[in-house]
């Protein structure tokens, strides 16, 4: 039985995948498994009798002695990546050293390939991060020439309008002309409408740090309904509202209401004519984020053929009603700045529902 035992030992020794040599107790090769061979690469011959140091000529010295200290006291030692230039190549090894008999056993795991995806992600976050701070400093260089371009543009506007202003107010504009003026007042609107919406985008940007506080999200729609109310009459909206779940959320309060107000405002002028329009808000809590519900019954899109649309600036889905298509970008830029999310559901004259990570 003892045989067998001891043959079974020596078949797992050279069939195992890892390396594995025995030495005596003056570190002499006393036997050598065959991965190991053809990891540095020798025969066993080469190596069998020879001493650890004339194998490794280049060993660390402190892993030489922990070596002899683990044949000295029996206490097995765990060496973590230990590093071999051999002929084969560069390898990384975490290595145990243990006692057997009077000598010493060392298992290694080969790790090199390990070590390598290690430091080729860390070669890539550097490299990433390196991207990431260029990208950083282009968009605020971005943003500077944007409020500068929207600051700098203001002045030829209004001195436009001046003149427009004196054409008509001198009655300097015959009668055929009338048409023509009023399309240019007309576009005029259209670029003191859009630079106005980009100066509100880039402040907006501004405020992202803002301060946060605890808001009773009720009162904010209160103050939404109070300013939008006769919109709310003309409609007759019916507002259906439940905060029972969780009534607060801690938030920077001016960004709160810009969600609140772009999307109840946004129901109320895509309503369906064809129904009664109703807009429920409802809160709730899971993982200990404020879910914010807004759902209305109105026209509704199509979110299949284009869903990133929806939150692109100045895009429209509807056209039939006045807009500039900057208030869903700034609801999305908003949530996202304070590591929310948005997802939305619609269908086509069925309504829309926003569900909202606060």
């Amino acid at each position: 039985m003892k045989h067998n035992i001891h043959q079974l030992r020596a078949a797992f020794f050279d069939m195992a995948h890892s390396p594995f040599v025995i030495f005596d107790k003056d570190l002499m090769f006393v036997d050598i498994n065959e991965i190991a061979l053809k990891t540095i690469p020798v025969t066993r011959e080469e190596v069998v009798g020879k001493h650890f140091l004339d194998v490794f000529p280049n060993a660390d010295k402190q892993r030489y002695e922990a070596y002899k200290e683990v044949i000295k006291t029996g206490i097995r030692r765990d060496l973590e990546e230990v590093r071999l230039n051999l002929p084969t190549g560069d390898f990384v090894f975490l290595v145990k050293a243990f006692r057997v008999g009077e000598g010493l056993g060392l298992s290694a795991l080969n790790i090199t390939n390990l070590i390598n995806t290690i430091d080729n992600q860390k070669k890539d976050k550097i490299k990433l991060k390196e991207f990431n701070d260029e990208l950083t400093e282009k968009n605020q260089k971005l943003e500077v020439f944007s409020y500068a371009a929207a600051h700098d543009l203001k002045a030829p506007l209004t001195n436009l309008q001046s003149l427009l202003g004196i054409l008509k107010d001198e009655s300097l504009i015959v009668e055929s002309g009338y048409p023509i003026y009023t399309k240019i007042i007309h576009v005029f609107d259209i670029m003191s409408s859009k630079l106005n919406a980009v100066n509100k985008v880039i402040g907006l940007k501004s405020t992202i740090d803002g301060k946060k506080e605890l808001l009773n999200i009720s009162d904010i729609v209160d103050t939404i309904k109070e300013e939008v109310s006769e919109e709310i009459i003309d409609a007759n909206i019916t507002f259906i509202e439940n905060y029972s779940e969780n009534s607060t959320v801690n938030y920077h309060k001016p960004h709160l209401h810009s969600i609140l107000h772009n999307l109840i405002t946004n129901a109320i002028k895509y309503r369906n004519p064809e129904v009664k329009p109703k807009i429920l808000i409802s809160t709730s809590l899971q993982n200990d984020r404020t879910i914010l519900e807004i759902t209305d019954n109105g026209l509704g899109v199509d979110l299949k053929s284009n869903p990133n649309k929806l939150f692109g600036l100045f895009k429209r889905m509807h056209t039939h009603v006045e807009g500039l298509g900057v208030g869903l970008y700034i609801v999305k830029f908003i949530v996202d700045s304070h590591g929310g999310n948005i997802k939305v559901t619609s269908e086509k004259n069925k309504g829309t529902n926003f569900k909202i990570t606060l």
